[in-house]
């Protein structure tokens, strides 16, 4: 007898109908009809097809064993078939995240962020003025004169200005105002203004007696 026609015995000598195996066993009855009449090409993986048939055995009260090893024998060529489909299936659909590609991911995410913030800084670097005042030196100082010569560099600058005036400057950033000076206190503010609209600016305060 042919493994379809041992578990039809089996069955039946159970008395048991495929619907009723299908209620004990809990696999569907299109399962165990094709597995009857051995269509095993149209059942699941060989794994599930040994579930199937050791259930059987079990509900029905013989031999698993004795089933299962007329299933190799019967059908070798088909198993070795089902399981390399189901192994190719795997392989090419499948994409297993292992601990290494999460390692390899944060340390690009990390090469891209540090990319990311040297790249800001050179071109912060690059757009943002720079004053470098040659006169006067000192940030306070006391002078008797009528006026002060504010003389200088601007670098990265588009325009410069001595407390909110505009003054010209050469074309490598250079400038010099002659800045009148009142009695008292007088506190000059340069300023540099950058391409991007960034400004800086240094102060120098002048006491005139």
């Amino acid at each position: 007898m042919s493994l379809g026609e041992q578990l039809k015995q089996a069955r039946e000598d159970a008395g048991l109908s495929i619907e009723d195996l299908a209620t004990v066993t809990k696999i569907q009855s299109k399962y165990l009809k094709r597995l009857e009449v051995e269509e095993y090409d149209k059942l699941p993986t060989p794994v599930y097809i040994r579930g199937f048939i050791q259930k059987w055995a079990r509900v029905c009260g013989v031999d698993s064993e004795k089933l299962l090893l007329q299933f190799y024998r019967e059908n070798k060529p088909l198993i070795n078939r089902l399981e390399d489909r189901n192994l190719s299936y795997t392989s090419k659909d499948r994409f297993i995240i292992t601990s290494k590609h999460l390692i390899y991911s944060f340390i690009v995410l990390m090469l891209i962020s540090l990319g990311g913030y040297l790249a800001y800084h050179q071109i912060s670097f690059q757009v943002t003025p720079k004053l470098h005042i040659s006169s006067p030196k000192d940030f306070n100082s006391v002078s008797e004169d009528g006026s002060v010569l504010v003389e200088g560099k601007a670098d990265n600058a588009e325009k410069v200005f001595v407390n909110d005036r505009e003054i010209s400057s050469g074309e490598n950033g250079s400038f010099e105002y002659n800045y009148e000076l009142s009695s008292g206190l007088n506190t000059i503010v340069i300023k540099a203004q950058g391409s991007t609209g960034v400004k800086v600016e240094t102060i120098r305060k002048i006491l005139r007696p």
